[in-house]
């Protein structure tokens, strides 16, 4: 998918040929929801009921918004009340996992008992590629369970289509734009609603309370930003603390809980960096908060934590900004992405894919002979048993023995690279997470026509310690001596940062590089 118009019309085909008789959707208002609803709406009209379920979770004002959503976009839905029904699934559920898990068992109860009276035989869902990337699977470490992914039961008893399974929250956002989605530019909402934003049991008395402190942070900070005293974030919200602390009323102590700020600045939400909200901004945050709820709240912190380490939400435990990018054709190359089970691996795809190269992911388990039309292929990073679990990377050894085609290794990949040809892979002295900035000692090849010096994004807490014999260091940083090797011999490169991330500086650049480095070697 290389233009939004382009995805449309083939979406929409898709759903014709795919949906024969009637399709029900859960549409809570958000972008990726309405994105799907008003596609699949396009493709069979009537025959799609869009359901908004109020399940007493929703952000204030949120029902009366969506119902003017889908009215606007004449989709066709019903609005079903089941607050009640949550909070029995919720009572006594601590945990986040079984929390989310929770939510998706009911969501999907619900659909099938509007389904049923609907007729519909087939589930549409909103699901994007980071719900499933970080849901996890039988390589990836799971770092959240999406309530449309990891809740999902066998049972379901409906088809699933899922028409943007493979694009990122902002490939979403500019279909939006282009369908005239008023969602397009709303900020992002868990599935699992204020559950996720209540740490500990879910009660309607604590949900009342996050759902006050999230409308206060919003507010403030929308009004902030209007007013230019502030960026607007990618993100913003508060979350309830199940801690109790003590304050002061008056002239007597008093017990209360305590709220958190998170607002942070992204593009699809796979990293994130925290938002820098003036003094008087948070000021004006923290007093209105502890004024409105002083019998609940008398405590009030910002999180100033980057992703990763963290992630966004509390609770859930890109290259070019624009998805329709256009870049040079490298007609007919083939470059594909070893699965290593990396949280980024889609990202390092994507940019192939924006790229306009012919690319695919291949699980690092399959034989060299799969992979032996490839012209290149890119070693992704691995989870964070590192590099030296060898039964988690799989046959990149023998990808590395028998490749006559360049390899480029990222994160764990180029430990694997360097620890398969003799080197050795241990703990960095400082582990590295978040901004580096890497000195360049090569401008050959790999990093041809970049600047000196330059940020990065990495994510490790191992590192090569030792570079193989017939290797050679072409970027250090003041942190890690070894950044990026490459193979004196054969066009085999590795990088210890994340090239494909938003934050690294002049990533896409590195890219273009290693396939102008495959396209002299297939030459």
């Amino acid at each position: 998918m290389l233009g939004a118009e382009d995805f449309i019309d083939e979406t929409v085909q898709a759903a014709k040929d795919r949906i024969k008789g009637k399709a029900i959707i859960a549409c809570s208002g958000g972008v990726d929801s309405m994105v799907a609803a008003t596609l699949v709406s396009k493709a069979i009209g009537d025959r799609l009921l869009a359901v908004y379920v109020d399940n007493g979770l929703m952000r204030k004002g949120e029902t009366e918004e969506v119902r003017g959503m889908l009215s606007d976009m004449g989709i066709n839905y019903r609005i079903v009340d089941a607050g009640d029904e949550f909070f029995a699934a919720l009572k006594g559920v601590t945990d986040p996992e079984a929390k989310r898990k929770a939510i998706g068992e009911k969501f999907i109860r619900v659909f099938e008992r509007e389904a049923k009276e609907f007729g519909a035989s087939v589930l549409v869902q909103g699901t994007i590629a980071p719900d499933w990337i970080e849901s996890g699977d039988g390589v990836r470490d799971t770092i959240k369970s999406h309530h449309n992914v990891g809740g999902l039961p066998k049972d379901m008893g409906m088809e699933l289509f899922e028409p943007l399974r493979d694009l990122y929250k902002d490939e979403v956002r500019d279909l939006a734009r282009l369908l005239g989605v008023r969602a397009s530019e709303r900020q992002p909402f868990p599935g699992p609603a204020l559950a996720v934003r209540c740490l500990g049991e879910v009660t309607p008395e604590d949900i009342a309370i996050v759902r006050e402190a999230c409308f206060i942070v919003e507010d403030e900070i929308m009004t902030a930003s209007v007013a230019g005293k502030m960026e607007m974030p990618w993100q913003y919200f508060a979350v309830l603390l199940p801690s109790r602390s003590v304050g002061v009323q008056g002239d007597r102590r008093a017990y209360g809980r305590t709220i958190a700020i998170r607002a942070v600045s992204s593009v699809d939400g796979m990293t994130a960096t925290y938002s820098r909200i003036p003094l008087e901004v948070l000021d004006s945050i923290s007093s209105r908060i502890t004024n409105t709820m002083k019998e609940s709240v008398n405590r009030v912190v910002y999180d100033i934590t980057s992703k990763p380490p963290a992630t966004i939400e509390w609770e859930r435990g890109p290259p070019p900004s624009s998805c329709f990018y256009h870049a040079r054709i490298w007609g007919g190359m083939k470059v594909y992405v070893v699965d290593n089970g990396g949280q980024w691996t889609h990202r390092e795809w994507r940019v192939l894919r924006y790229l306009k190269v012919d690319t695919k992911i291949v699980p690092n388990t399959v034989p060299f002979e799969e992979i032996s039309d490839a012209d290149g292929i890119i070693l992704s990073g691995g989870a964070p048993s590192g590099a030296c679990d060898q039964g988690r990377m799989g046959n990149n050894g023998e990808y590395l023995d028998k490749a006559d085609f360049p390899v480029l290794g990222i994160c764990a990949g180029m430990q694997l690279i360097c620890e398969h040809f003799g080197g050795s892979v241990l703990p960095g002295s400082v582990p590295e997470y978040g901004g580096v900035e890497i000195d360049v000692l090569s401008h050959e090849d790999l990093f041809a026509g970049l600047p000196p010096r330059f940020k990065v994004w990495a994510s490790h807490n191992d590192e090569v310690k030792r570079v193989p014999e017939g290797f050679e260091v072409i970027a250090s940083s003041a942190t890690c001596p070894n950044e990026a090797v490459r193979c004196k011999s054969r066009p085999i490169y590795g990088v210890q940062f994340h090239p494909e991330v938003e934050d690294t500086e002049h990533g896409v650049d590195v890219f273009k590089n290693f396939l102008r480095i495959v396209e002299d070697n297939s030459a």
